[in-house]
């Protein structure tokens, strides 16, 4: 029996691959900046690698491989172009060389981040400036960047204009050698003095969940805006596959005319900038990332009515949702989570102490694991070093336990971020909301929904072996002691469709949780916050989806009776494709809709797009449609909710990844 099989070729005679080395240039380096590049060949491995003649520049070194790769690496410390020639042998013996050169650039980029403050509303100009190569230099924004609104860049290296909102971006310079050598610069610009900065004043919680290139990020924290653009006593906690960091910061903000701004953590690493709309009050917003870092996500700013956590400040009755992604960890595929539950808190006897979670059930929709009947729930919780936040952790009876920071709204609001390293205990990257729950002992099922009640409804669908998102909007009409209509508009992955029908509460208990017989196309399980508001699972299988449904105002709907000025904003994006959005929208009670929104997309940032189009509304249902023609052409359904709020689903054509949409004072 032959231990090796040789290619034959059509004569039946062995054939063995003629080596050659595939690389006929290498990259330009820079001046005592790092520098790696890769040499390849075919032929049989093992290889032998060496310099047969001439020398690498300074500071750089030939790798040790037997590999058909090499890598040529280090730090450049002279100027010039050498050139040299590459040798390799493989294991017939064979030999092949290649001539290369690497020229080392001395080009560098001399301007300094942060870059001088700029006022907003005033014309701003600075001259970037190169050292090095060879003159002329040539400047742009770098691929993926995107600069402040109200910005350009000259290819004489001028950025100059009028700047609406901080942000950080690159900037690339390339010169005029033979061949052309370019570097990139990250820089940040801080936009101060904007006349509305008295909007965004006291202490605000803030909450984000998206992806970065590893996969699922969650971010959470608190910080205190001054009302004259400054950013103190920030902490935050920010989660993804490398692990936690809990961070403080300070920053600056401002705000435009029209209640959209930016958000600066200029004292952390990359200054991290998030793009918001707030309200009339200054006390609800939406809010994406918004920076360079590769991190995109959307997500909530609340402004804080209590701002400390204290041992006893989480206590009582509360209800939970928490939403996320599993990594593929611990026998858990990859993919989306939902949660939603209830539980009972009974704070320590001292602020030393540990509180307890106890009286607890809860229901799952996770990789792998499906609850059709209540999981049992109980945990601790405590305060930390940072009076800004506690500590929680929450353990179902048959899912991993998972850690939060819990970072108060207010008295009966807690928003959660997870702040578990990623590992085969803990696969899950989440973020959660507590509301107090009011009405426990529930009467099942008159004591939990009595009316009407709308939900933004965030999922994804499993297609083969990917999840697609599948977003909707539904209302739930109570017709009789057990009796409700359901309906609404689904959008799975570009697919939309209306769905309506009758069905009934089948089972409830006194801890809230109620149960129905809806099949499709979201068969929920609720758990009730308060009358007719309730934290929403999916049960089905691959599907799952999450949603909180909030009481709707009796109607009849009118166009003008949700007329108004709305800051809204994407939910957690379900996929890293999705994108992100905030901004304001204006109705005009007849059928005219403008407003401008905040983009954050795979490929770049795009700020203070403007938008127009129109709007219907049906008067019994308060189901509407909305038609954007620019900045693109977008077609959507909502639900008016009360005449601050609705909920939107995009329904465009052709549009793979549809995007959920808040809009006005939700919470």
């Amino acid at each position: 029996m032959l231990s090796s099989v040789l290619l034959q070729g059509c004569s039946g005679t062995p054939f063995q691959q003629h080596l050659t080395i595939t690389t006929t240039s290498l990259l330009t380096a820079t001046l005592n900046g790092s520098y790696s590049a890769t040499v390849n060949a075919n032929g049989t491995s093992p290889f032998t690698w060496s310099i047969s003649s001439g020398t690498l520049p300074a500071g750089l070194s030939l790798g040790s491989s037997t590999t058909g790769s090499v890598t040529i690496s280090g730090t450049p410390t002279s100027a010039g172009t050498s050139t040299f020639t590459v040798k390799v042998t493989d294991a017939t013996n064979a030999a092949a060389t290649q001539s290369l050169s690497i020229t080392v650039t001395s080009l560098a980029i001399t301007t300094t981040s942060p870059l001088p403050v700029a006022t907003a509303g005033t014309a701003y100009s600075q001259q970037f400036a190169a050292s090095g190569g060879t003159a002329p230099y040539q400047w742009s924004v770098a691929t993926g960047s995107a600069l402040p609104a109200g910005l350009t860049l000259s290819s004489t290296g001028l950025l100059s204009g009028t700047p609406s909102a901080s942000g950080t971006f690159s900037v690339t310079v390339t010169d005029s050698e033979s061949p052309a050598a370019s570097v990139t610069k990250i820089f940040t610009l801080t936009v101060t003095g904007s006349g509305n900065a008295a909007l965004l004043s006291g202490n605000y919680a803030f909450q984000l969940s998206g992806f970065n290139a590893s996969g699922a990020v969650v971010v959470g924290g608190s910080f205190h805006a001054d009302g004259a653009g400054n950013l103190t006593g920030g902490v935050e906690d920010v989660t993804n596959s490398a692990g936690n960091t809990n961070h403080t910061f300070s920053g600056s903000y401002i705000i435009g005319a029209d209640n959209r701004g930016t958000l600066v953590l200029s004292s952390l690493s990359g200054s991290p900038t998030y793009a918001f709309a707030i309200d009339a009050s200054g006390a609800h917003g939406r809010l994406i990332e918004f920076d360079a870092s590769g991190v995109r996500g959307s997500g909530r700013i609340e402004k804080q009515t209590v701002s400390a956590c204290a041992f006893n400040t989480i206590n009582g009755e509360y209800a939970v949702g928490i939403t996320g992604n599993a990594s593929g960890l611990g026998g858990f595929t990859p993919g989306p989570v939902a949660l939603a539950g209830r539980f009972t808190a009974s704070p320590p006897g001292s602020a030393a102490g540990q509180g307890s979670i106890g009286n607890g059930e809860l229901d799952a929709n996770a990789p792998g694991f499906i609850s059709f009947a209540q999981e049992t729930l109980s945990g601790t919780y405590q305060t930390t070093s940072q009076t800004a936040r506690c500590t929680a952790t929450i353990s179902p009876a048959s899912l991993p336990s998972m850690t939060f920071s819990a970072y108060p709204v207010s008295a009966s609001e807690y928003f959660l971020v997870e702040t578990d390293v990623p590992s085969v205990n803990t696969p899950f990257l989440t973020v959660g909301t507590l509301r107090q729950q009011i009405g426990y002992p529930f009467s099942s099922p008159s004591g939990a929904f009595t009316g009407a009640s709308v939900a933004g409804l965030t999922g994804q669908f499993l297609s083969g072996s990917t999840y697609v998102p599948d977003q909707a909007i539904a209302s739930l009409t109570v017709t009789g002691v057990s009796a409700f209509t359901f309906a609404g508009v689904e959008n799975r992955a570009g697919t939309s469709a209306s769905f309506s029908g009758t069905a009934n509460f089948i089972n409830a208990d006194t801890f809230g949780r109620v149960q129905t017989d809806i099949a499709t196309p979201i068969a929920p399980v609720f758990y009730m916050i308060n009358q007719n508001e309730a934290f929403a699972v999916g049960t089905i299988n691959s599907n799952p989806f999450f949603g909180v449904f909030e009481p709707q105002s009796a109607g009849p709907f009118t166009a003008s009776a949700i007329a108004g000025t709305f800051q809204f904003g994407s939910s957690f994006p379900a996929i890293s494709s999705a994108e992100n959005v905030s901004g304001i929208l204006s109705l005009n009670g007849t059928q005219a809709v403008t407003g401008t929104q905040d983009q954050s997309t795979s490929s770049a940032n795009n700020a203070a797009l403007t938008l127009t189009g129109t709007y219907t509304i049906n008067s019994t249902t308060g189901l509407g449609a909305l038609s954007l023609t620019s900045s693109a052409t977008l077609s959507g359904a909502f639900y008016s909710v009360t005449p601050t709020q609705f909920v939107l689903i995009t329904t465009t054509s052709g549009d793979t990844n549809p995007v959920l949409i808040f809009g006005g004072n939700w919470q």
